[in-house]
């Protein structure tokens, strides 16, 4: 099986390093299997000089010197759900045919232990937290796991009617098709905000602090003193 691991990189290049090497390193796979990982980056230069275009280019050489695939976008139509979801839709339909299965993350995900998440994937068609809005039960796009061969269709991740990133794929998800994550722990808190996914993975809360979080990097200080606590 051939999968890939799409991350969609946001105003930053502290996480994607530390992110690329546990990807690596924690995400199980069985022999034959090849794992190839995709950078989009959606960046916005007017936020980010040094890590999106101009000769600064950041992420771009993180992806080069641990061999990972870099893609620059400059999706920025809509609040920040819509842009995301147009990245989405851009990694998805460019690449659907190249792989078995495809795995999104944000950029402020990691694992720190040994996950399945992929391997699991030829007994479902869809992997994932559930998010529940408006009646509507979907999957949340941090952490989103998709069966190419069994999911041929167009996908389309933009929100809709009060749903936000992926809203539209519910009509799509159900019980019988989806492996459905737990969210373990969730720790509360402007500075200490942090959840833990199905004992594998550790998601940094507004790790891009689009929130303007004044004390972002004391945060991040503490985020990934609890990362390293947990990893095995």
């Amino acid at each position: 099986m051939r999968y890939a691991a799409a991350i969609v990189q946001y105003n930053g290049d502290i996480f994607l390093e530390k992110q690329i090497e546990r990807l690596r390193k924690y995400v199980t796979l069985n022999m034959g299997d090849t794992l190839d990982i995709i950078v989009a980056d959606n960046s916005d230069p007017a936020r980010c000089n040094e890590c999106h275009g101009g000769k600064a280019n950041k992420n771009a050489a993180i992806c080069s010197n641990n061999g990972a695939i870099y893609m620059p976008m400059e999706f920025r139509e809509g609040d920040n759900s819509t842009h995301h979801a147009m990245a989405l839709n851009h990694i998805y339909h460019n690449y659907r045919s190249n792989f078995n299965g495809l795995l999104f993350l944000d950029h402020d995900i990691f694992p720190f232990n040994k996950t399945d998440i992929l391997v699991n994937l030829p007994g479902h068609t869809f992997v994932g937290l559930a998010q529940e809005k408006g009646g509507a039960k979907y999957l949340h796009p941090a952490l989103l796991g998709i069966n190419l061969d069994l999911m041929q269709q167009d996908l389309n991740f933009l929100p809709t009617g009060g749903l936000d990133t992926g809203g539209q794929l519910a009509p799509l998800i159900n019980d019988g098709n989806t492996k459905w994550l737990s969210l373990q722990y969730r720790n509360e808190g402007n500075d200490t905000f942090y959840e833990i996914i199905g004992d594998e993975w550790m998601h940094f809360v507004k790790g891009s602090n689009w929130n303007g979080n004044p004390n972002h990097k004391k945060r991040l200080k503490y985020l990934f003193s609890e990362l390293e606590k947990t990893s095995l």
